[in-house]
């Protein structure tokens, strides 16, 4: 699950509001790290659609995945 960077409060003067979320996902030897950090508005509506995006995407892959099973009569039992 990623967790974004807590927000702060400091005194520091070169503190600004952000987020550095990271999302890693890894199967065997195969890893991939996704970025969705944001440092202002614009980037923070673009981690935000590369959410969207990837969930649509992944929406896809099980909807196919699961017709693919289904026809290849290899449909997990739940």
């Amino acid at each position: 699950m990623p967790t974004p960077s807590p927000r702060s409060t400091s005194s520091d003067p070169t503190w600004a509001p952000r987020t550095s979320t990271r999302l890693h996902l890894s199967d065997c030897s195969r890893h991939i790290t996704l970025d969705f950090s944001a440092y202002d508005r614009r980037e923070a509506e673009n981690a935000l659609r590369k959410v969207e995006v990837l969930r649509a995407v992944l929406d896809d892959l099980e909807a196919g995945l699961a017709r693919a099973l289904a026809d290849a009569d290899l449909t997990p039992r739940r």
